[in-house]
């Protein structure tokens, strides 16, 4: 097995391509970004600079002002890099946490600068194609389903995320794939 393993990893150091699925959240985190924390009205937001520009890559909001306290998660920021949509510009993975909410995004490069995707909304949107039905909640610590195992797929025509949603609670886990528009 460790040959296997071995041969694999030569394999895509040899072509110079990035394995063709990845886990997008590993523990521990595999990449740091350098940030800084911003308020902008009521939100604060963590802020990813270009490291030659300057410029802003991308924000995802991480707390605001809630009555006359500032809050904000306890734990986040990038988890993942590597060119997960072979356009030759980094991508990344961030997550966000505490006790009663997760957040899970993917930040694709795109000609226009970086899309942020939202995966708790983008496997919520997935349930309800799947099941016909409303999907329940996802990222609400101790409500309904948590994200475990979220692999990302490429492929010269499509790429997808797939996820293993785990119940909060007793019940089983559901396994939901979808394809990135």
């Amino acid at each position: 097995m460790r040959r296997l393993f071995s041969c694999a990893l030569l394999l895509t150091s040899l072509s110079g391509q990035p394995p063709a699925t990845r886990d997008l959240f590993p523990e521990p985190p595999v990449c740091r970004l350098p940030a800084k924390e911003v308020r902008v009205g009521r939100a604060i937001f963590q802020v990813f600079p270009d490291a030659k520009s300057g410029k802003e890559l991308f924000r995802i909001r991480i707390g605001g002002l809630y009555g006359k306290e500032w809050l904000k998660w306890w734990t986040y920021g990038v988890q993942n890099c590597g060119d997960f949509n072979r356009d030759g510009v980094l991508d990344y993975t961030w997550y966000g946490g505490d006790d009663t909410s997760l957040g899970h995004y993917l930040i694709l490069s795109s000609p226009a600068g970086h899309r942020i995707i939202d995966i708790e909304k983008t496997f919520q949107q997935a349930w309800t194609r799947q099941y016909a039905g409303k999907a329940p909640a996802i990222g609400h610590v101790g409500d309904g389903y948590w994200l475990h195992r979220v692999t990302f797929h490429w492929s010269p025509t499509e790429m997808r995320i797939s996820a293993e949603l785990a119940p909060y609670g007793p019940g089983k886990s559901v396994l939901l794939e979808t394809v990135l528009q």
